[in-house]
């Protein structure tokens, strides 16, 4: 605090690195509404499929396989039903896992991840990407990978992506541990991702890469709510629209995929099934 002009005269000069943290603090602090849906939605769709193995009267010993049916049923990621005209698959992919431990090990990542992302970001910012990094994550592994896929970390890869942006492009003012929150976190866990897809033959790599690639350059062009310049309205339209786009979206495909469930399996979808077993 300084004064000048007389002992009334008061300028109070404010550290713009504080205000900085100080503005971080609390952003991150709200509570992370779409995270917490996305993880709702996720636990979900894992308990109706594993509990539709029971409802269709499957003996015991072979649960485990029909919940593998069921899953590659209603909406993994295969290649040649997508290519037969099965599109609503490039998005329900996203909320079907093979197992507990898959769905764990997805959902803390999300549940960190994402309240950091949709702190700095927004909501409506976070819905976009995640949503998006998953699109791109299956089409990277369609082109890629003829292996059937599955699971949200393709989207998750693309919001670790948006939060590495985030800590580089605000690197001068994070210091402490905040550096290594926003910085050196991200950027070991995307090394740590790389690594553990090259030791693991059945993890999907494509879609990793395809769901980084896709988050780093949406989180590229857009602005947080940390930094000191607002976003520009145009900007904040377009991601608005592509939200009710991708929401729209997933909610259809997700919706297609598991009306099966009541409807019947697709006949395409029974007959790659039976060639299977083959």
């Amino acid at each position: 605090m300084t004064n000048r002009g007389g002992p009334d005269a008061f300028e109070v000069v404010v550290d713009p690195q504080l205000l900085f943290v100080q503005r971080l603090l609390s952003a991150i602090r709200q509570a992370p509404r779409a995270t917490r849906a996305l993880l709702a939605v996720n636990v979900a769709v894992f308990l109706l499929v594993a509990l539709l193995p029971h409802l269709s009267g499957v003996p015991a010993p072979m649960l485990d396989l029909a919940a593998d049916v069921w899953r590659l049923a209603l909406g993994a990621k295969v290649d040649a039903l997508i290519q037969g005209g099965q599109h609503w698959r490039l998005l329900t992919a996203l909320f079907l896992h093979a197992n507990w431990l898959h769905l764990a090990l997805n959902l803390l990542a999300l549940n960190f991840l994402g309240q950091v992302f949709e702190g700095v970001f927004g909501t409506a910012r976070f819905l976009a990407v995640y949503l998006a990094s998953g699109l791109g994550s299956t089409l990277a592994s369609l082109a890629f990978t003829t292996n059937p896929s599955m699971g949200a970390s393709g989207a998750i890869a693309g919001v670790l992506g948006g939060v590495a942006v985030f800590g580089l492009r605000h690197r001068p003012a994070l210091v402490g541990r905040l550096r290594s929150y926003f910085v050196v976190n991200p950027l070991v866990n995307i090394a740590i991702m790389a690594a553990l897809g090259l030791a693991v033959p059945v993890i999907d790599n494509a879609a990793h890469a395809g769901g980084l690639v896709t988050g780093v350059l949406l989180s590229l062009g857009l602005a947080d709510r940390v930094g000191f310049r607002p976003p520009r309205r145009l900007g904040t339209r377009l991601i608005l629209g592509l939200d009710v786009v991708l929401v729209a979206a997933a909610s259809g495909c997700l919706g297609w995929g598991l009306s099966q469930a009541v409807t019947g399996i697709h006949p395409a979808t029974l007959d790659w099934l039976v060639g299977q077993v083959r």
